[in-house]
């Protein structure tokens, strides 16, 4: 309700429909692209059963997907995002099942696939996406990139990591022009005093309030800046 500039598309991995509980959803910018068709499937044996669950998973997990056309030009892409579990076994159960999916379409369709992949970059599970053929990591193919921490966080500003496990892959119609992790932080006013602070090495006009550092999530937000190739 809040981006109404924005087509939402998400159902919950337990009920199969929208009720503003946790999901893996899709917001298409409306002035950018239409929405010709949208659907959901569970990573688990049986992907066209609501709630399904495989792999000694700890909860379903779902894939959502749109089919776009850019009002501009009337390309089509399709966007993908996802959330897999963080059981081990489920992790490469749910690799191997979204892999079986992309086989199935078509090669000529332009793909765009996000989402927390609770693993990094040296796991089999990513291999399996970023070596199948039908795509690239936006960060390893990007000709600028700005990542000065890993994507986790776990709602501490103050930490660092190397591991990303939040992943953008696209296909080969589409140049990364920009990879960022966006590690910005906001600030609220801490529980102690907000006693000012003044130095005389600054301006006397200029005074600092204790606040704390905060993340509006427990990983940080990937960005990217694409172009289609001619």
């Amino acid at each position: 309700a809040g981006l109404p500039e924005h087509q939402f598309y998400g159902v919950h991995r337990r009920e199969g429909e929208y009720n503003g509980q946790e999901m893996a959803p899709l917001l298409v910018a409306r002035a950018a692209f239409n929405v010709e068709e949208s659907g959901c499937f569970w990573l688990s044996e049986t992907p066209q059963v609501v709630g399904s669950l495989s792999w000694n998973s700890a909860y379903p997990r779902t894939v959502s997907w749109a089919r776009l056309s850019c009002r501009q030009t009337g390309r089509t892409l399709l966007f993908v995002n996802t959330h897999f579990d963080y059981e081990p076994e489920a992790i490469i159960g749910d690799a191997r099942c979204l892999h079986h999916w992309l086989g199935g379409i078509d090669p000529a369709m332009p793909l765009i696939l996000t989402g927390d992949f609770n693993v990094d970059q040296t796991s089999e599970s990513y291999q399996l996406l970023d070596g199948s053929g039908i795509m690239r990591d936006s960060y390893e193919i990007a000709d600028f990139r700005y990542a000065p921490n890993g994507t986790f966080n776990g709602f501490h500003p103050d930490r660092k990591t190397d591991s990303r496990i939040d992943h953008l892959f696209l296909t080969k119609e589409f140049e990364v022009k920009k990879y960022g992790i966006l590690t910005d932080t906001y600030r609220s006013e801490a529980k102690e005093s907000a006693r000012k602070e003044q130095n005389g090495n600054f301006p006397k006009e200029v005074s600092l309030s204790k606040y704390e550092a905060r993340t509006p999530s427990d990983h940080f937000p990937v960005m990217i800046v694409v172009e289609v190739k001619d």
